[in-house]
Parts: C-alpha cells; structure tokens; sequence
C-alpha cells in the first residue's frame, strides 16, 4: 500500500502517517520540505536569501520526496507530492520559469498515479501549535487545504477525508483505508450522455469506482431496450479507469425496484462501501420516505440546482449524505431523442461511439410517431 497524508498544517498529518507506518509496518517517509531547509542551514522560510534559492530547495525536495516514495515498495508518506505541488502554485509559480512549472506539474502528475490511497485529515479540528516554522494565518492555512484537494481531484483522485481523534485506536483508520468505496449510479440512460459522464466522473472525486446501472427493461416501457442501453455505457465509459458498466444480474419487482436493486448491490459488495450516486431530483422519490432501509446507505447527491426546503428535510433523514454542487450544461435524455429523430446533430452531447453504434442500430427512429416519456 502507498499512501500519501496531505493538506494543511497543524491537522494531524504526521501523527496520522507516523502510526498508520508502524501499524502496517512499512516505511514512513517524513516531510522532506522541513529536511531539506535545515540541510540548507534555515530554520524556517523568512530566513532564505532570495526566491531563487527558495525555488531551488523546493525543488530539491520535490525530487527528494519522489525519490524516497519511488524506492519504496510500500509506504505512508507526510505531504505528498501534491502538496510539493500546492505551496509551489503559492509560494514560487510567479517568479519561475514557464518551463520549470510545466515540469513540476508534470512531475507530480505522472508520480501520484502510484499512491493507492491519499488521507486528508478534516481541516480545523485540532487546535493549531504556533512556531516560527509555520505560517499560521488561518486564511493561510486554508488555502493550502483547499488547493491541495482540488489539485487531487483535477488528477482524478478520490483523498478520504479522515476525522482521526488521536485518541482512537489506529486500527480503525487503517480498516477504513482497506476499504474501497463503491458508487451506483442507477437510470434510464437511454441514452447515456455527457451530463450523466458528468455526474460520474464528479463522483469519483470522493469514490474509488462508479458502477453505472441501466434500469431494467420491465416497468415503464424503454426506447432502447437493455441490451442496447448498456452496450452504449460501456462503449461512453470504455476509457475511463474509474467507471464502469454493471448489468444488476437479480430480477426485482417494479414497485421496489430501486431498494431492492441497491440493497443487493450493497450485498455484492459487501467488504467494501457502497454510496449511492442520484440527483437531488431522486430526493422525493417513495423510496426515501421515513424509515425506509435505503436511508441507511451512504449517498452522493449531486445538486445542479439550489435545495429547497423540502429537499434539506429529507436529507436529514439520511445516516450519511454528502451534497455535489455542480454546475453542468443541462441535457435531457428525452431532447436527445428527439433529436435523434429530427436528424439533428447531438455531437457535444454524447459520446462518439454512442453516436455511432446508435446510427449502425437504428436507434430512437420513429420515436415522435409513438410519443416520448421524458427521462433524464
């Protein structure tokens, strides 16, 4: 296992990565920023010369700190090259050279590929020691946090946030670290197109996999059937690393389709945890009504727009719910078909293969002659 513990100062990160490395046995790298600053003959930052030489020492212990996780078969390391990364953006991109960011991002980049986890500790929830050596504006503090998480997402890299009293034996995070996270993604997606793309791979921010889920054909009647619906996720996710197609191999009655489909899910992947991935849309669906057992799954809600009062009373229903805000040009299932129909160009709208396999089966044609029910 390769795990990286990032974000911010004073969160806990080196106690968190100094006893996950003794539990597992394995080595643990320290923070190589702190080691090649005394090696220079400084304390902390105020004390270098120039913003060249301090260009230069973070750059020696980006290269030190890639060296060290590279050698290692297995590891916890204290900041992670993504955090090399962060106080780089910060701290040096201005004065550097446009070749010499293109080649710390890229370095860091093609490294982290390699970590099988990232740990990112909750920000604010240990008091913060002050000491020369660190800049401890809170605002400060923040931007670090902040800028090291979106810089793990932009690489497509799901950190687990980690609420670590250090008081808790450290067997329960390391049990929790073993665990992957599992997303269904459960619709019509008939077709599939790229707000639901969309919807995943922002999924995949918190989640290790999606596994996108095509409705069965029984109940409300499909314009493509099954077998088409899901060879065309397949062929939209084919090169994608972290979403995948997965056919619900059980058979369940309409009126409890969706709990029953995502409680067999939960069974299959039982060792790992399951988040359900909806639109706050599906907030008002039967399924969530009180004290139904799906309310007790982890969900993932994607929230295009504002929440209403009604949504944020269901939401307290949940046992654990994370909201997505996201922004993504709205598209509809049912105006792609018609579309489809009219011979209009859905280019920009899905998938290329999509397009293609749906014009070698003659998909949705005939569609405005026999009406359309609308689905996302």
């Amino acid at each position: 296992m390769k795990i990286a513990v990032s974000g911010a100062s004073g969160i806990g990160k080196t106690t968190i990565a100094i006893r996950l490395a003794a539990y597992w046995g394995c080595a643990y790298i320290p923070d190589t920023i702190d080691l090649v600053l005394r090696e220079h003959g400084y304390q902390y930052w105020p004390q270098c010369d120039s913003e060249e030489e301090e260009r230069e020492i973070r750059l020696e212990s980006l290269e030190r700190k890639i060296g060290l996780e590279s050698a290692a078969a297995s590891f916890v390391s204290d900041k992670g090259a993504v955090d090399h990364l962060a106080y780089w953006l910060i701290h040096c991109s201005a004065g550097a050279t446009e070749d010499e960011n293109v080649s710390v991002l890229n370095s860091v980049r093609d490294h982290v590929v390699t970590y099988s986890r990232v740990v990112i500790p909750v920000f604010g929830v240990y008091p913060f020691e002050e000491s020369p050596r660190r800049f401890s504006h809170p605002l400060h503090r923040l931007r670090v946090h902040a800028l090291v998480k979106g810089l793990y997402e932009s690489f497509s890299l799901a950190p687990r946030e980690a609420d670590y009293p250090f008081a808790t034996p450290i067997a329960e995070l390391a049990e929790d670290l073993g665990r992957r996270r599992a997303g269904l993604y459960m619709g019509a997606f008939d077709p599939i197109h790229h707000g639901h793309l969309r919807v995943a791979q922002a999924a995949t921010s918190l989640l290790d996999d999606v596994w996108i889920q095509p409705h069965p054909d029984q109940g409300r009647p499909r314009s493509a059937p099954l077998e088409h619906r899901a060879t065309m996720i397949a062929l939209a996710t084919q090169n994608t690393d972290r979403m995948r197609l997965r056919v619900d191999p059980l058979t369940h009655p309409q009126e409890s389709y969706r709990t029953d489909a995502v409680l067999s899910a939960a069974d299959e992947f039982r060792g790992n945890d399951l988040w359900v991935v909806m639109g706050s849309d599906k907030l008002a669906h039967p399924a969530y009504d009180a004290d139904g057992p799906l309310l007790d799954v982890p969900h993932l809600i994607h929230a295009r727009d504002p929440l209403t009062a009604t949504d944020r009373e269901r939401l307290r229903a949940f046992r654990r719910a994370r909201i997505i805000h996201r922004q993504f040009p709205t598209t509809s299932a049912t105006a792609v078909r018609v579309m489809i129909e009219g011979g209009q160009d859905v280019h920009g709208m899905l998938h290329e293969d999509v397009i293609g396999y749906i014009a070698m089966h003659r998909l949705y044609q005939g569609l405005l002659a026999v009406g359309n029910t609308r689905e996302q």
